[in-house]
């Protein structure tokens, strides 16, 4: 007979709020809920793409995806003025 093997579920929530992002998960059992919030009233889109880029970093991280010196490709997000 064959041992069941129980593979990890990773797996995450992101939600859009009036002001910002939350992103939901389950760590150690217990939900975790970390908050991506907008919060520069003068340039409220270049807030939002900073909210973003933190939301992706943090997702990064949660499904250890990480970069390094040494690798010849790496996984950026990278908030760019127009000239």
């Amino acid at each position: 007979m064959e041992e069941d093997i129980q593979i990890p579920k990773w797996e995450c929530t992101i939600r859009k709020a009036d002001n910002g992002f939350i992103l939901c998960f389950l760590e150690e059992n217990r939900e975790r809920e970390i908050i991506f919030e907008i919060n520069d009233e003068r340039d409220e889109y270049l807030s939002e793409k900073q909210a973003f880029q933190k939301l992706f970093w943090q997702l990064m991280e949660y499904f250890g995806v990480h970069n390094s010196k040494h690798e010849e490709h790496r996984l950026e997000v990278q908030i760019k003025k127009q000239k």
